[in-house]
């Protein structure tokens, strides 16, 4: 029959796509696809991911059978029905080879194509390896070839009795274990002789079945499933079967009906997703194979094919148990219901019209921005046969030029952002060409002129860019704040960077910094002063989805810092998107397009508004339905969006690359109106759009000129005051740093201060345990040493005794509770050492930390030298050896009701507490950046007991609580700061070299000299900053930017 014929013909285009993923992505088997395709042909990336993902679902559909027990003796049999010429048994067997005993294969297919792959596989030497001389049975009839492990029977699967005659023959097959595998195979027979399969294949005792097929998620109407459909229309070789069977639900019900008892189905989308079906590991290792960045299309197809696996037989698990697959009493309910026509909430809705657009132009992945406040451009983006660089306008409009131009990029780009800084300003951001070359170029427009400015690094695409205000001492002016995307090397971004006309590009630091990192999220800001925000969706770096949502506030001081919290509880689906626009409106922030966490969106949630409470924090989403029944359906992928000043929404072009169906491309464009039927109960949001330029935040504005730099821009600034406790203008510098304190007073940005982590109390019994604390690098607090008789005779009396009234002591002398090293708010003086404790203990604020009694500026302190009298009574026991072996110094300390400022040592200490207790706050070497150290410098200004300086926020705070008798390990570079907190301090603090080599050169009498490294380091810092002395201040910026990225990249960090 010629229908048979179109069937067999679809074997000959998937076994082309199957043999190109094995070339990119099945390494570590032999190319066992060659035999059956001569001439090797590069399918698209998508493609091959896609049958890669298909491989990789009948895998584990196999696997899973062939790993259960059999009852008794009984073999395991796979039956693949309408095979092809795919190479199922051989690949098992190579990858496989311990579950080739007691398992024999049978490939079933129409006898004019088996044929066809016995012969190429017994031509094949990488295939007929399998079959060693001698080992090959003789066959005749239906049996084309025959093995111990193998069968190829020719048989049209229309003729059940005939092939159950032949299996029963040749395998006993009713008495063994059989998995039946259809591979988009029986989808293409009628659906009654499809169910006559399905309900045969149940009728064996010990039987499973292995489904791969598409499905229809959201219906015919969806334009990937038109475009499939039609697809196979042409190849004459329709999907009769998703007519009837079109959902997940049905499919379940079918196989109910047709005496399987267990169910368990999912989409390959959510197959591809889920870390038991495909490791983490292994997802993220794809990209080192073939560059990808398909992934709307890669979850357009994934949802429209699913694995279905049923069971009979008692002992046979669900496999799929880690899906969502209802398993509940069957009730089949129709996809062909009629839906509601909009929402029955009582709330307003856009209305939805399409326009026909002025030209045939196509493009997807664009970027858009808003034009004299009356149209939206798109720039660049992926047109029908390459990237182009032009502008197109919706609508058109007579007061607007009839072309504009985009900035003269050496290469179009796609996936790039735009954003409006005004009706007639636009900061242009990253893109790429291909997704292993990012672009990092920016460019600022302005008057209709486009402006390179300072790139961007590394370069990006796919990441999030929105406009905020930043606060200046001449008022509020206009920023581009960008997160995330991903680098031409393939590593998700995580970073924040803040663009400003008079600073370009800063880093942002952000707490807490455990936001992960993603391409493709949703960022939007929420308040009319644009200072606040939310963050939701995205990719991660194997291509599962982000499933949190975040809330931020940026505060702007002297530097950017961005404060943020996680939104608690159960996260709404719809907002779990990947590649979707976030644009204000009327309505609220409206969520438009993109794909979902279960792949294609619902129609009626292609459009949503999203309600973000940043008080508590909560956010809300609700779908509008607003798309009609009966029109023809968009595909919002790779669509642009942008708000008009009349508050009107414009989605503009999009499409997408049906997988290797075809493409659908959107005509025309969207818009978004308001509706007729206003309801009180809506809840419409104004603000931010973009307005002409008196009406922004209905304040004043000014304009702020182009500086020499060339990285500054013409931008809208407001003036007026900020809400939420920022100021009108920027305070004055604190007493305790460089940033005025941080003045938001929200419940959830109080709750994100760093917590203290106490440091931990241990016992070290030995020298190997101490060892052990030496290489965990972290501080702790040991019990139960002896050091001594110290703890039992050091009174001030005993002391004061033993030292001598009269021994003059160098001490510091301060009038406040907290002494500041930078700032030098504290005296040297010298006095006599009985007037400095019976000072001390009448409360002054006076500190002791010896010196070396001889030539104190050349030689270290140490205690058996310069207090030989007292010396006997403190001793370091045997466990700390290490400390003794290599001690520095071994400084006395004494301290009255006085703060010491905070600061680093480069070697490892003991601080072993004699009387008095003590409260240290230390932090670890990684929070350097946020402590304010000073470049070259060991101390800080910092009162990390009291300020608010903003980048504590960033820190990781530990605690040491002292008591007599304690011994404090600080490890090297842990910046620390101590405060007595009851009766006066007496301590012995103890140094020693943890490090064979590397210490600075020369003398280094307090132990605080940074290493020898970062000295020479510095010296090198000076010499290449001046080298670019009298290059314009833009170009220096630019090599000097890049020359950071290289050291961070040469560093690893």
């Amino acid at each position: 029959m010629k229908q048979d014929e179109y069937i067999m013909d679809t074997n000959d285009s998937s076994i082309v796509s199957k043999r190109s993923v094995a070339r990119f992505y099945l390494h570590n088997e032999p190319d066992l696809y060659e035999s059956f395709v001569k001439k090797f042909q590069r399918r698209h990336p998508l493609i091959n991911r896609g049958y890669w993902l298909r491989i990789q679902a009948i895998d584990y559909g196999v696997l899973y059978f062939l790993r259960q027990p059999s009852p008794g003796s009984r073999k395991k049999v796979i039956v693949n029905l309408g095979c092809g010429y795919d190479p199922l048994p051989f690949r098992f067997w190579h990858n496989h080879p311990a579950l080739r005993k007691d398992t024999i294969f049978v490939d079933v297919d129409y006898p004019q194509l088996l044929q066809e792959k016995k012969q190429m596989i017994l031509e094949s030497d990488v295939l007929g390896a399998s079959f060693p001389p001698g080992d090959l049975v003789p066959s005749e009839g239906d049996v084309l070839l025959k093995h111990p492990h193998y069968l190829a029977v020719g048989c049209d699967l229309h003729q059940l009795v005939k092939l159950e005659q032949v299996l029963e023959e040749e395998l006993s097959f009713s008495e063994q274990s059989i998995l039946f595998v259809a591979e988009v195979s029986i989808a293409y027979m009628s659906v009654e002789g499809a169910d006559a399969v399905i309900r045969w294949a149940s009728s064996f005792e010990d039987s499973q079945f292995c489904l791969l097929e598409q499905c229809l998620p959201d219906g015919p109407d969806h334009p990937f499933a038109q475009t499939m459909i039609k697809h196979f229309d042409k190849l004459r070789t329709p999907l009769r079967i998703i007519r009837d069977y079109p959902t997940l639900a049905d499919q379940r019900y079918r196989f109910m009906n047709s005496g399987w008892p267990q169910v368990d189905l999912t989409s390959l989308w959510n197959f591809w997703s889920n870390d038991h079906c495909i490791p983490p590991e292994q997802r993220r290792s794809l990209d080192a194979y073939e560059p990808f960045d398909e992934w709307e299309e890669f979850a357009l197809f994934g949802s429209h094919y699913f694995l279905l696996i049923a069971g009979k037989a008692d002992h046979v698990r669900p496999p799929l148990e880690y899906f969502i697959a209802s398993r509940e009493p069957c009730v089949r309910t129709r996809s062909t219901a009629m839906r509601a026509s909009g929402p029955s909430d009582g709330r307003s809705r856009p209305n939805y019209t399409v326009r026909s657009a002025d030209s045939d132009d196509r493009r997807r992945y664009a970027a858009a921005f808003i034009l004299n406040n009356t149209a939206v451009a798109l720039h660049g983006g992926l047109g029908a046969q390459a990237r182009v660089n032009t502008c197109q306008i919706y609508p058109r409009n007579v007061s607007l030029p009839e072309n504009v131009d985009g900035p003269p990029l050496p290469e179009s780009l796609m996936c790039h952002t735009i954003t409006n800084l005004s009706h007639d300003e636009c900061v242009m951001v990253g893109g790429r060409t291909s997704p292993s070359h990012a672009s990092s170029q920016c460019w600022f427009r302005g008057q209709g002129q486009w402006k390179e400015v300072q790139p961007l690094l590394p370069g990006r695409y796919r990441h999030c860019a929105v406009k905020v205000h930043v606060n200046t001492p001449e008022g509020p002016i206009a920023g581009v704040l960008v997160y995330g995307g991903k680098s031409s090397t393939g590593e998700v971004l995580c970073d924040w960077n803040l663009w400003t006309p008079t600073s370009g590009w800063k880093q942002v630091p952000i707490y807490p910094d455990d936001m992960p990192a993603r391409f493709g999220a949703a960022l939007a800001t929420t308040n009319a002063e644009l200072t606040e925000g939310t963050l939701f969706g995205g990719l991660s770096a194997g291509g599962e989805y982000v499933t949190d949502c975040w809330i931020w506030r940026l505060h702007v001081e002297e530097f950017p810092v961005i404060s943020c919290a996680e939104v608690s509880g159960t996260i709404p689906k719809t907002l779990r998107r990947f590649g979707a626009s976030l644009v204000h409106s009327r309505w609220g922030l409206l969520l438009v397009g993109g794909v979902s966490q279960s792949g294609c969106l619902k129609r009626e949630d292609e459009v949503a508004v999203v309600e973000v409470n940043m008080e508590e924090p909560r956010v809300e989403v609700r779908s509008l339905d607003i798309i009609p029944a009966g029109l023809p359906r968009p595909l919002l992928i790779g669509s642009s969006a942008a708000t008009l000043a009349n508050g009107d929404v414009i989605v503009a072009e999009g499409g997408a690359v049906c997988f290797s169906f075809g493409s659908f491309w959107n005509t025309g464009y969207l818009r978004l109106t308001k509706g007729d039927d206003h309801i009180t109960s809506a809840k419409e949001v104004q603000e931010p759009l973009p307005l002409p330029c008196s009406e922004i935040s209905g304040h004043a504005t000014r304009r702020i000129e182009l500086n020499n730099s060339g990285d500054a821009a013409s931008l809208l600034a407001t003036s007026g005051s900020f809400r939420n406790g920022t100021h009108d203008n920027l305070p004055t510098k604190s007493p305790d740093g460089p940033v005025a304190d941080l003045v938001a007073e929200q419940p959830w940005l109080s709750a994100n201060l760093p917590q203290v982590t106490a440091v931990s109390r241990i016992h070290v019994n030995t020298e190997q345990d101490f060892d052990g604390l030496l290489t965990s690098r972290q501080p702790a607090i040991i019990e139960g040493l002896d050091i001594g008789s110290c703890t039992r005779l050091w009174t001030l009396d005993y002391l004061e005794d033993c030292i001598g009234a009269d021994r003059p002591v160098i001490v510091h002398s301060c009038p406040t509770e907290r002494m500041t090293f930078q700032t030098k708010n504290f005296s040297y003086t010298k006095q006599a050492f009985g007037e400095f404790l019976k000072a001390t203990k009448s409360g002054e604020k006076l500190y002791l930390r010896s010196v070396a009694s001889k030539q104190p500026a050349k030689h270290p302190t140490n205690l058996e030298k310069d207090f030989p009298a007292i010396a006997a009574d403190f001793k370091l026991p045997p466990q700390l050896a290490k400390v003794t072996e290599t001690m520095h110094s071994s400084p006395l300390r004494i301290s009255g009701p006085v703060t010491l400022w905070l600061h680093y040592d480069v070697m490892a200490n003991v601080l072993c507490q004699v009387r008095g207790t003590k409260t240290l706050r230390l932090y670890p070497p990684a929070d350097v950046l946020h402590l304010a150290f000073p470049p070259g410098a060991s101390s800080s200004n910092i009162n990390v007991f009291t300020s608010n300086h903003a980048p504590l926020r960033f820190t990781h705070p530990h605690e040491a609580a002292l008591r007599p008798g304690d011994v404090l390990f600080i490890p090297p570079l842990w910046a620390h700061t101590a405060t007595p907190t009851d009766g006066v301090s007496v301590a012995v603090n103890v140094f020693f070299r943890n490090l064979e080599e590397g210490y600075a050169a020369g003398r280094d009498v307090y132990g605080n000299r940074d290493l020898q490294a970062y000295e020479n380091g510095r010296r090198d810092v000076e010499k290449i900053v001046k080298a670019f002395e009298g290059v314009p201040k833009d170009m220096g910026r630019f090599y000097l930017e890049r020359l950071v990225a290289e050291l961070k990249e040469k560093a690893g960090l």
